[in-house]
């Protein structure tokens, strides 16, 4: 485990993309998947 700063307003990016159940792990991990198809 590793400990992050992150800014205020991708904290807040973060909690509004999180789904219940998730942690803030599960939402980063998710996003970059995303990214990394979209990317191809």
């Amino acid at each position: 485990m590793k400990t992050i700063t992150i800014r205020d307003d991708v904290y807040v990016a973060l909690v509004k993309r999180k789904r219940d159940g998730e942690s803030f792990s599960d939402v980063i991990e998710r996003l970059l998947k995303r990214s990394r198809v979209d990317i191809g």
